[in-house]
């Protein structure tokens, strides 16, 4: 994985640019079958804030269907389950897994879309989450859980683990890991197979985060786990965060600072006293409702760990990785300076935190130093 630190400084030095999807082989689209009777109403699915459109069954009218789906970068990728009505309203034969390219103006899920994978009906399969340019299919046959990964660039897949459930499991920075029953934890690097166990207590979870795994507040280093951006603070910044006890993100000491308050999310200011207009604002936001398609509407699909779920349409944004965004916003009638910032999401906790940088065009490197200084953070 290219290193963040390296991607931040081209970005703020280029500017921003919309990321080309995946471009993996497909396969046949099965024959038609009888046709589905629909729901008066469609779903629908958010992407980079654009509404896309699907049928679905007219017993799944509230909301109940099993379709799951996941942002990736250059569109959606989404799991049908057998008896859901194609394009044409004809029932898909098997579990399905397709991608759909986006687009600026939405619309039908079904335009473009491509056929990726079909999986036996009986394996039942579930869309675990995407990571290390891997999207995680879990296949479960009553005794057996096997976990598979799809290639976002290429369509390969790759076995992962096959274990009995139940089973403690987690992924993320490119890795999936599960504990066995002598309490090994297995770690698996997607891109290339390498395997690492590593002795620990029995774990009630399993949380990934930049360079190893959580256990117990700390984290138990892997060399397969992807580590976050190395981009060390100047002298001449100190730390700040909406929690005091916990700094999130460096600003230069002469800045001041203050809370920004704001029920199940919290944030956090920083202003140039020189001038005004040079500004950090930071949120770190633990609300899951405001991502949980399931709260917000029975005909929303969305991946909550998703990075576009702050991304406004028609706002230009790089993929950093699975879980990361960058974007960069022109001087508006609020500000003269453009505005370069990132979004992140997490596997192990619903939220996110979203940093914002406004300086003058001539000083991309502050902006740099600030956000990679968060990106640093696991």
């Amino acid at each position: 994985m290219k290193r963040l630190a390296y991607l931040i400084t081209i970005l703020l030095l280029a500017g921003c640019s919309a990321q080309t999807g995946p471009s993996p082989s497909t396969v046949p689209v099965p024959p038609q079958t009888a046709l589905v009777r629909l729901a008066a109403r469609p779903a629908t699915i958010i992407y980079a804030s654009t509404v896309y459109t699907f049928a679905v069954p007219a017993q799944d009218e509230h909301g109940d269907s099993d379709v799951t789906a996941g942002d990736v970068p250059g569109g959606i990728i989404w799991l049908t389950p057998p008896g859901f009505p194609d394009a044409a309203a004809h029932a898909i034969r098997n579990w399905s897994l397709w991608f759909t390219p986006a687009s600026t103006t939405g619309g039908s899920l079904w335009t473009g879309a491509q056929l990726w994978q079909t999986f036996p009906n009986e394996q039942a399969p579930r869309l675990v989450g995407v990571t290390g340019g891997y999207v995680i299919i879990s296949l479960t046959d009553g005794t057996q859980t096997q976990i598979m990964g799809v290639g976002l660039v290429d369509g390969r897949t790759v076995n992962i683990a096959r274990y009995a459930p139940p089973t403690v499991a987690g992924y993320g920075h490119g890795v999936y890991a599960w504990q066995d029953p002598n309490r090994q934890l297995h770690v698996v690097k997607l891109a290339t197979g390498e395997e690492q166990l590593i002795a620990l207590p029995a774990l009630s979870r399993i949380d990934i985060v930049g360079g190893g795994i959580l256990v117990d507040g700390q984290v138990v280093k892997s060399p397969l786990v992807d580590k976050p951006t190395d981009a060390p603070v100047p002298a001449g910044y100190k730390w700040i965060g909406p929690d005091q006890a916990k700094p999130e993100i460096a600003v230069p000491d002469t800045w001041i600072v203050g809370p920004i308050p704001g029920g199940s999310s919290a944030g956090v200011s920083a202003t140039n006293p020189q001038d005004p207009n040079e500004k950090v604002t930071m949120w770190d936001s633990n609300c899951a409702g405001c991502q949980d398609p399931g709260i917000n509407s029975p005909h929303r699909y969305a991946s909550w760990s998703s990075p576009l779920v702050d991304v406004a349409q028609g706002e230009t944004y790089t993929w950093l990785d699975d879980h990361t965004v960058a974007f960069t916003l022109p001087p508006d009638g609020q500000n003269p300076y453009p505005t370069y910032g990132v979004n992140r999401t997490f596997v192990e906790r619903p939220g996110n935190q979203v940093a914002k940088v406004s300086m003058p065009a001539n000083d991309r490197q502050t902006a740099t130093i600030i956000l990679n200084s968060m990106l640093s953070r696991p």
